[in-house]
């Protein structure tokens, strides 16, 4: 085996490793999508193939991160990288994960923890923020003292850059090879966030974007990794707390901004998704806003 595979950081569950091919010929590794732990891999620079047994075979090329997250079983693979490959490969359990990020609108829908057992593909390419980030883990100029610290600050870095460039757009699940179907499940995400407060059914909403309701409820929850009704339900309840936010309107007029005419459902559904009804969540955002401007000297 050509390629160097090299554990350079293993603390409180997040393991960070550099795999290289520095020869001048194709190297071939075994590889595991550990379950439950989430797998981000950063092409620095070269290219390969994953090769998960005789169902798929993916390209991983130059400055492209590709993000794996398996909840039932260990998925084997194989890579093979070319010469003059370097990556980066960032691993950590899906708890650890979301300890480190914060719940928010822009967050992918893989990390709310009701999403724990779907699987997860996503590929992208690296920013460069994110790039000049990954290049000073390559090439740490510092001290062996604080070499811990160093790569567990950067973590935090790494994952920080990752998110703020994420968008569901984007996402790509590996057994979804036909790019027509994946461009009606992409039409169809869209269409859903321009009419979530009145949404078609599936029926009609397959229609519009030129496929089945099989295919279409399928293929999304492959693609995003959560059913149609959790996408709307996630997306329209984020709006409803963000009109809040603005103190501009009653929790009866964001009820019916966001498509609800019975406020208690509303209300219900509200306390589900954030665990606080929206009144309470009105008189905690008061209390703390107060609070400061009692503390502020």
């Amino acid at each position: 085996m050509n390629n160097t595979i090299q554990k350079v950081f293993d603390k409180e569950e997040m393991n960070l490793f550099l795999i290289k091919n520095d020869s001048t010929h194709n190297s071939i590794a075994d590889a595991c999508i550990t379950k439950k732990t989430t797998h981000f891999y950063f092409v620095l620079n070269g290219k390969g193939k994953l090769h998960f047994g005789e169902r798929y075979t993916k390209d991983i090329v130059t400055q492209h991160t590709y993000f794996f997250y398996e909840p039932n079983d260990d998925m084997h693979f194989t890579m093979n990288l070319m010469p003059q490959t370097t990556i980066i490969l960032l691993s950590m359990p899906l708890e650890q994960l979301h300890k480190l990020i914060t719940m928010d609108t822009h967050v992918p829908f893989i990390l709310y923890t009701e999403n724990k057992n779907e699987k997860h593909y996503e590929e992208k390419k690296i920013s460069p923020d994110l790039l000049v980030c990954l290049h000073q883990v390559l090439l740490p100029h510092i001290s062996e003292n604080v070499i811990n610290l160093f790569y567990h600050g950067k973590i935090y870095e790494i994952m920080s850059f990752y998110f703020i460039h994420t968008t569901n757009e984007e996402s790509r699940c590996p057994f979804l090879n036909n790019q027509s179907h994946l461009k009606k499940i992409t039409a169809a995400k869209e269409y859903l966030i321009k009419n979530a407060f009145n949404p078609p059914n599936l029926s009609t909403l397959a229609l519009i974007v030129g496929t089945n309701t099989s295919q279409l409820k399928n293929g999304f929850k492959q693609m995003y990794g959560i059913s149609i009704s959790d996408y709307l339900f996630h997306y329209k309840f984020n709006q409803a707390k963000i009109l809040l936010d603005t103190e501009k309107y009653t929790v009866q007029e964001v009820a019916n901004k966001v498509g609800y005419e019975n406020v208690s459902h509303f209300i219900d559904k509200f306390k589900k998704k954030f665990g606080i009804t929206p009144k309470k969540y009105l008189i905690s955002k008061y209390v703390n806003q107060q609070t400061n401007v009692n503390t502020t000297p």
